[in-house]
């Protein structure tokens, strides 16, 4: 999964938490994350917020 460029749950319907075992830290190459227009609740993991996404060099 580390060459892993776009995550798109966006929609999805999906619920609860996202844990700090999501692992945004183990994928280097990770460029967009959709993430909206779902049920999560309580805090981002601070990997999550402090995660640097790789520019589109295109």
């Amino acid at each position: 999964m580390s060459e892993l460029r776009y995550l798109d749950i966006a929609g999805a319907n999906l619920s609860g938490t996202i844990r700090n075992e999501l692992g945004i830290a183990k994928l280097p190459n990770l460029e967009s994350l959709l993430i909206w227009d779902n049920f999560f609740s309580g805090t981002l993991p601070q990997e999550l917020g402090s995660a640097r996404l790789k520019e589109n060099e295109d």
